[in-house]
């Protein structure tokens, strides 16, 4: 499972060169998305060889020379915590969001009437009902909810997690309220940053306004020892990846064709 984005970066810095835990040679472009306030620190990653990579190193380079672009991306994306001081109480490092971009175009700077900030996440994952800070048996319209992708920039690490937040005029907090612990659900939201001062501690974290969620069939299954975690896209490739049942074998390209009615011709 995987969060997906489409969102608004003002390009703030040069691209730096830089690999993933996957051995890919990317560009590495900081931006900030104003969507919310306080905005949204955004870490484009792209792949140092393609279109796209090339475009995004080429509007970074502007601001060399004091000058900046604005451009919308979209990718798999996952969010990261803030980093707090030793005793939890300071924010040292804001929380943020990195996208892995498969998609990239420029924006007009300031022609936000057209082409307005943005910050959507939609994807599907398995949701951790919240409760109530103060009471705990009493439950809130928040779910959060965890993909299975691996961490771009920390190899062994996985990513990633958002809150969702349910809304009375969507009906979403309804939905929110009656998730199942471990059940999947398919959702897109307007991510936001949120930052503030509770009990003497700081904190900063990004969350998401859910516009849209419903419930899947699946439920999460509890396993003990080690994670079974989902394989990365390499190893995806594999013939292995696909586990055909005893009963069911997996049907081979001409039965998927003529199931659903074309022939490879077609294409």
């Amino acid at each position: 499972m995987a969060f997906f984005t489409s969102i608004t970066a003002t390009i703030l810095k040069p691209a730096e060169e830089t690999k993933t835990t996957e051995g890919v040679e990317v560009y590495e472009v900081k931006g900030v998305c104003q969507a919310s306030k306080p905005g949204i620190p955004v870490v484009m990653l792209v792949d140092k060889d393609s279109e796209q990579g090339k475009f995004l190193k080429g509007l970074a380079d502007l601001t060399k020379g004091k000058k900046t672009a604005r451009v919308l991306v979209s990718g798999v994306i996952q969010t990261c915590y803030a980093q707090k001081s030793e005793d939890g109480t300071e924010i040292e490092k804001p929380s943020k969001v990195i996208v892995y971009v498969g998609a990239a175009r420029r924006l007009r700077l300031q022609d936000t009437a057209h082409d307005p900030e943005q910050a959507i996440i939609f994807g599907s994952g398995f949701a951790e009902p919240q409760t109530d800070f103060n009471d705990k048996s009493k439950r809130i319209p928040q779910l959060q909810i965890s993909g299975g992708t691996q961490d771009f920039k920390e190899e062994g690490k996985y990513s990633s997690k958002i809150t969702v937040i349910g809304d009375n005029k969507t009906k979403t907090d309804e939905v929110c309220l009656r998730v199942e612990e471990g059940q999947e659900v398919y959702f897109m939201a307007n991510l936001y940053r949120s930052e503030g001062e509770m009990r003497g501690k700081g904190y900063d974290n990004i969350k998401a306004s859910v516009t849209f969620i419903e419930e899947g069939d699946r439920i999460k299954q509890k396993r003990g020892g080690k994670r079974n975690h989902s394989p990365n896209l390499s190893g995806q490739l594999s013939d292995t990846f696909e586990e055909a049942s005893e009963e069911e074998e997996a049907a081979n390209v001409n039965q998927l064709a003529e199931m659903a009615g074309i022939a490879l011709g077609d294409f």
